[in-house]
């Protein structure tokens, strides 16, 4: 039998290739329970936690994990921990009531937080003008 080096050769590439591809489609991300609550810490990304008694599931896609907070199965912009943190907060002040803002903005400063997490610019937040018309737009109860 002749020896054909250059389908050897093309053979372990793909072989190598393969092996590398099936790696790839795995989880990028692990899971340790830490008595109530669980740490999700994603490979080369971000770290989540959460408490599987509060309903919240994880989503993967491209082998990382996302929290699920609205509980509607996708990933939603202010979910995608990718994504930059102005947009994150833009996209989720967009999707709260007139009661949620003005609820954080009452609690906001009674729980402890870490300030990078919290870095959202004065400037995304709605205006007092902008809430107060979302108010009057509401039918009263």
């Amino acid at each position: 039998m002749k020896h054909q080096p250059a389908k050897t050769i093309f053979l372990t590439i793909g072989f190598i290739s393969l092996l590398f591809f099936i790696q790839s489609c795995g989880p990028k991300w692990t899971e340790e329970i830490k008595g109530d609550f669980n740490i999700v810490t994603n490979k080369g990304g971000q770290t989540l936690g959460y408490s599987p008694k509060s309903g919240v599931t994880l989503i993967t896609k491209n082998g990382f994990a996302f929290k699920d907070l609205n509980k509607n199965g996708e990933i939603d912009i202010y979910e995608d921990w990718r994504k930059p943190l102005d947009e994150r907060a833009k996209d989720l002040a967009a999707k709260m009531t007139v009661e949620q803002i003005a609820g954080l903005m009452c609690t906001a400063g009674t729980r402890p937080f870490r300030r990078k997490e919290v870095a959202v610019r004065l400037e995304q937040l709605p205006t007092t003008e902008n809430l107060l018309q979302k108010v009057a737009r509401k039918p009263a109860i």
